[in-house]
């Protein structure tokens, strides 16, 4: 995490993180997982290249540290 603001990378990255530790069985998404992509899918959406992490709720933040 840069300063305070998080990059569409970063967050891709943790998400792949996540992914790789605690896979999803198909039907249910590994923990931590869906926060950040909602995250990710409204960066996509509004085209945003980064965000702020003051910005962040407490699950997303949650996960971010659970994928350092």
């Amino acid at each position: 995490m840069g300063n305070d603001t998080l990059t569409m990378k970063e967050i891709e990255a943790a998400i792949n993180r996540l992914r790789d530790r605690a896979p999803g069985d198909g039907v249910m998404l590994a923990p931590g997982v869906a926060s950040l992509a909602g995250l990710y899918g409204w960066m996509i959406w509004f085209h945003l290249a980064s965000v702020s992490a003051a910005s962040l709720s407490a699950g997303e933040l949650a996960a971010l540290a659970s994928a350092a």
